[in-house]
């Protein structure tokens, strides 16, 4: 017989807010987390607008994370191992309590953020910042977890694929907990730049709020090259 799986604890960090409820509350109000960018000069980008994570990140994340780890972290990976500690506090979950050779942590991730935006990038950090399985790694070094721990890259279904292999793990036996999600961010000059030359994002800037309408048939156009 399958092992049953249930989800214990759950957690959001996005342009809508830093926690499950408050992005709830303003996905269900009909709010837009899209504003003009304001973590790089994007004058020189044909879209300017992001859905960028509240300023007040960097003051949360110290709740989660030590300063010399965050040193060696980019800022989305600080976003995926903040979200997913608050998730698991919410789990109520005691590690110690259980097999960690069976807890296991895998993330959709397709990169780490560490583009030109990314600030205070040295020699020795520089790789730490780079991985991808980064992201795992942290998650799984900070509860002392020995069970597999990677990350997925399959673009935008990269989470998805992260979290069906979690349930399948568990039901197959192999594990007896498995932290999945994602993690990913694209607001930074370079990767703007190479959306908007495959004609991937809005370019409507104005209003910010108003430029995400993929299936209206007043959805954003872009210029001829």
């Amino acid at each position: 017989m399958a092992e049953r799986v249930v989800v214990t604890g759950m957690n959001i960090i996005s342009s809508l807010g830093l926690d499950l409820q408050t992005n709830w509350d303003n996905l269900v109000a009909g709010k837009s987390g899209v504003k003009r960018i304001t973590l790089f000069d994007a004058s020189r980008n044909i879209t300017r607008i992001a859905g960028e994570v509240p300023s007040e990140f960097e003051e949360f994340s110290k709740k989660y994370i030590k300063k010399r780890a965050g040193s060696q972290m980019t800022r989305v990976t600080k976003m995926c191992v903040a979200c997913a500690k608050e998730a698991v506090e919410k789990s109520g979950i005691d590690f110690e309590q259980m097999d960690k050779t069976r807890c296991c942590v895998i993330l959709g991730v397709v990169n780490t953020g560490n583009s030109s935006t990314e600030k205070e990038t040295t020699q020795q950090n520089r790789i730490f910042k780079s991985m991808t399985n980064s992201m795992s790694a942290w998650i799984s070094l900070d509860y002392q977890l020995a069970g597999p721990n990677f990350v997925v890259n399959t673009a935008c279904a990269s989470s998805a694929y992260a979290i069906s292999l979690g349930f399948e793990m568990i039901r197959n036996n192999q594990a007896d907990l498995v932290i999945v999600g994602g993690a990913d961010s694209i607001v930074n000059f370079e990767e703007i730049e190479g959306f908007n030359s495959l004609y991937a994002i809005s370019v409507e800037n104005e209003p910010p709020e108003k430029a995400s309408k993929p299936f209206s048939k007043n959805r954003s156009r872009h210029p001829d090259p």
